[in-house]
């Protein structure tokens, strides 16, 4: 019944169904090569009539660093420059933030680093900050591979105080150097428990950053429409239409028909999770969503039986959206966690990382309508 009448209402089908568009919408223009910066790369032109073959496989791995640092995903955008010279006027021309001058040959330069202190890449940026900072980690994460046997060599050439090249020497280190064989990241990242990390947990850290806040801005979006039920049965509640109904039975109408709004709504929002790639597993999605939307209901039920008209409940609304946007990790976790806990978007959105956090979400949900049924019996609806 309430959802028939609901669906009379023209701006809340508008507003069902322009939201998996809008998600489609913003998965689109992620795909779009866009960036927090934009870094030109530079790579040094191989000689043809240079008949150096190690000259020529130094040229090869060149190649391989700068393709290496194009399709590793990350949110700098790379383009292409011809020239130190072209990479310097698209700098001035603010057409790129910086710009990366790689050698011809990285052994080499690498050798030239470590004899005469040389820079093996030279970086042109046109001012400092933390992002470039970080953006450099890329390059040495890229070109470690080709210069750490030169390194390693000039290292053990220093501590053993060899002065002059040694061939037995090269061979005994060389052997030694390629017996370490390290086949996977030396650092691996994971979340508290093992078994708390999602098996998708790769897809979801390899995301566009543009898409990353759109779960989060989704379950305000919920909370929203949470607010405006709690708003619509308050209207209601005032007309009369709920008059021939036991006074005992409003606080369970009350949450039956916000419940009934965000169930709506979270079949809209699973749409507009599949349709814009964020959707995880169909079981993960389907659980957490109705917790959130059982956890949404029972806040803005609380909301709504504490507040004594709807402009109260608008009053409050604004203030309660701010404050999940501010506490939930929807674009970061501020780390505040005695304010976090009394948001349930902060739950929810948790719960896609560390599992753990489920067990938190129940009690959560078990405390919001434990208060809830109290205020209703305080004030006299039970």
């Amino acid at each position: 019944m309430l959802n028939k009448r609901l669906f009379r209402k023209k701006s809340f089908i508008a507003v069902l169904i322009l939201l998996p568009f809008l998600a489609w919408g913003l998965s689109e223009v992620s795909k779009q090569e866009s960036g927090i910066l934009t870094v030109a790369l530079v790579a040094a032109k191989y000689d043809a009539a240079d008949n150096d073959i190690g000259a020529f496989e130094d040229s090869k791995d060149l190649t391989e660093v700068i393709e290496n640092i194009k399709e590793s995903g990350s949110v700098i955008h790379f383009i292409d420059a011809d020239s130190e010279e072209d990479a310097y006027n698209l700098i001035l021309s603010h057409e790129v933030d910086a710009a990366w001058v790689f050698p011809a040959s990285l052994k080499k330069a690498a050798a030239s680093y470590l004899g005469k202190f040389k820079p093996v890449v030279k970086v042109i940026q046109k001012e400092e900050g933390t992002l470039y900072d970080l953006s450099k980690e890329i390059i040495y994460k890229n070109i470690f591979p080709y210069i750490s046997y030169a390194a390693y060599r000039g290292y053990m050439y220093n501590i053993f105080g060899k002065t002059s090249k040694d061939k037995d020497f090269d061979n005994e280190i060389k052997a030694a150097y390629e017996s370490i064989n390290i086949k996977d990241n030396i650092v691996e990242f994971d979340y508290i428990g093992s078994e708390s990390s999602p098996e998708n947990q790769t897809d979801i850290n390899q995301r566009g950053y543009l898409l990353s806040p759109l779960r989060g801005l989704m379950a305000v979006w919920l909370m929203l429409c949470g607010f405006a039920a709690a708003m619509y049965y308050k209207s209601d509640l005032q007309a009369g239409l709920f008059t021939w109904l036991d006074s005992d039975l409003q606080p369970v109408t009350g949450l039956a028909y916000i419940f009934s709004i965000l169930i709506n709504s979270g079949i809209m929002m699973l749409a507009a999770f599949a349709v814009s790639g964020v959707f995880t597993s169909l079981y993960a999605e389907i659980i957490n969503m109705l917790m959130l939307i059982i956890a949404v209901s029972g806040f803005c039920s609380l909301i709504g039986i504490l507040c004594k008209s709807i402009y109260q409940i608008a009053a409050i609304m604004p203030l309660s959206l701010i404050a999940s946007i501010v506490l939930s990790p929807v674009f970061a976790d501020i780390g505040v966690r005695r304010l976090q806990i009394l948001t349930p978007l902060f739950y929810y959105l948790k719960v896609f990382y560390i599992k753990d956090y489920i067990y938190g979400f129940f009690i959560y949900i078990l405390i919001i309508y434990i208060l809830y049924f109290s205020a209703a019996l305080i004030s006299g609806k039970l």
